[in-house]
């Protein structure tokens, strides 16, 4: 990753700069924050630390070739558990950072297969549930189908319930 080649480099050299403009914008981004920035056998890692100055987590910082596959491991591994948004990121953020790691983590939640095909999105609110009274017998009839069931001998798994309000049959 040439962003991050060049932020090594400079951590390298003990480069104090403070304008480091003509690089690009994501050097410009991760020099802000080289005070947090160590290279730990070759790899350039990021300090998160605590508001007491206590080390959090020693993020990695992810090439852009590579950011799908931090992305599949925190979010599809079997251990992983497809969580949502908010589980997935305080997952990654454990491990690794780049700039726009959580826009990154939410698309990829938003597009992920087996996700969209099981999340029901939200649960709508239903009214409030009102006495159904019959006033004779069989003049209010409530059926319900419930199942599945065990298969019965005649392979049938579904049950049609049927009960007269008023005599309770």
């Amino acid at each position: 990753d040439p962003v991050l080649v060049k932020v090594i480099m400079l951590l390298k050299e003990g480069d104090q700069r403070s304008n480091v403009d003509e690089f690009g914008i994501g050097v410009v981004h991760l020099w802000s924050q080289r005070q947090s920035l160590v290279i730990v056998k070759g790899i350039l890692h990021r300090n998160f630390v605590r508001a007491d100055g206590s080390l959090l987590y020693q993020q990695a910082l992810v090439p852009r070739s590579i950011r799908a596959a931090f992305l599949h491991w925190v979010h599809d591994d079997p251990s992983s558990g497809h969580f949502g948004i908010l589980k997935t990121q305080e997952k990654l953020q454990k491990y690794a950072y780049w700039s726009g790691w959580r826009k990154d983590v939410e698309l990829y939640v938003k597009r992920c297969d087996v996700c969209c095909r099981y999340n029901k999105g939200p649960r709508h609110h239903q009214g409030l549930l009102q006495n159904g009274i019959g006033l004779s017998p069989m003049q209010k009839f409530h059926v319900d189908l419930t199942g599945p069931h065990p298969r019965s001998r005649k392979g049938n798994v579904y049950l049609l319930t049927g009960i007269c309000s008023f005599t309770k049959y």
